[in-house]
């Protein structure tokens, strides 16, 4: 114990300094990154449902579980390459040639919140381009499901919420803080270890 702390005595001022370039820099990152936006959309599936009559009881159940199933399927086109790089060909984006498969599966999120309505994010660099992708998967669903012969449901996409984001820099400037003083340490120890030689 005495050990640690004599080490601690004997470098505080090298790891004060350390530390606080390292809280420095973490709050100058904040200020250096680009600005950047999520978007989230909300996808509405409706399966069209025929009059069936007195002797389908219970057919508004079976729409329901057919609904939510289909709205899997949905949730899976995005990050299905071909669905990706078409929404992607739609909206002009101009260096699709670039990107690998993995890069495809990244670029949305999606997640099915009811058996009704899957939810899409995605970041982009521009506000506009937001309402550009929307677009481009709206009409990418409707030729998706042309060319599959979906003829039994709808998928209304709605208004996307688009936010920047946000980076706090309290946690930033932790983080710069902890790797420095981490960093500090290592350094600390090397020199110690080799002048006591």
């Amino acid at each position: 114990m005495n050990i640690y702390k004599t080490f601690f005595k004997k470098n505080a001022l090298f790891l004060s300094i350390i530390v606080v370039v390292g809280l420095a820099s973490g709050l100058a990152m904040t200020r250096l990154l680009p600005v950047s936006y999520d978007v989230s959309l909300a996808l509405n599936i409706e399966r069209k449902v025929n009059d069936t009559g007195e002797f389908y009881t219970y057919d508004g159940f079976y729409v329901i579980q057919a609904t939510e199933l289909f709205g899997k399927s949905v949730a899976s086109w995005f990050v299905t390459p071909d669905f990706v790089e078409d929404v992607l060909r739609n909206a002009d984006k101009s260096d699709i040639a670039e990107l690998s498969v993995k890069d495809f599966r990244r670029i949305f999120t999606s997640e099915q919140v009811s058996a009704n309505v899957v939810e899409v994010r995605f970041g982009v660099d521009e506000n506009e381009l937001g309402n550009t992708l929307t677009e481009s998967i709206s009409s990418s669903i409707v030729s998706y499901m042309e060319t599959r012969g979906i003829k039994d449901y709808n998928v209304f996409v709605g208004t996307p919420v688009i936010r920047q984001v946000d980076y706090n820099p309290i946690l930033f400037a932790l983080g710069g803080g902890f790797l420095s003083l981490a960093l500090g340490i290592i350094i600390a120890a090397i020199r110690q270890h080799y002048w006591e030689k």
